[in-house]
């Protein structure tokens, strides 16, 4: 089983409008491990609108080997940082 996450409110709206989930118990009754899932498609669903947006704006990303909030890796890395710091 999944280990459930707070959200966002823009990502929570789209899930709520998508599926129905306004709640704790909801996510629970949906599987946390599907929750999880839509959540990152919803996520996924717009990185090619971002990347047009980003390169519109002149920034350069390597988008080959970019990196995402909602990657593991990413989020011990980041925790881990945290931890080490304070």
């Amino acid at each position: 089983m999944g280990k459930f996450v707070k959200i966002s409110g823009i990502l929570f709206s789209k899930i709520k409008f998508l599926i129905g989930i306004t709640c704790k118990e909801d996510v629970l009754k949906f599987g946390i491990d599907r929750y999880n899932e839509e959540c990152r498609s919803i996520v996924m669903r717009y990185s090619s609108e971002w990347k047009e947006t980003v390169l519109r704006s002149g920034r350069w990303i390597d988008f080959e080997k970019d990196y995402k909030t909602l990657d593991p890796e990413f989020m011990v890395f980041f925790f881990s940082t945290l931890v080490f710091l304070y």
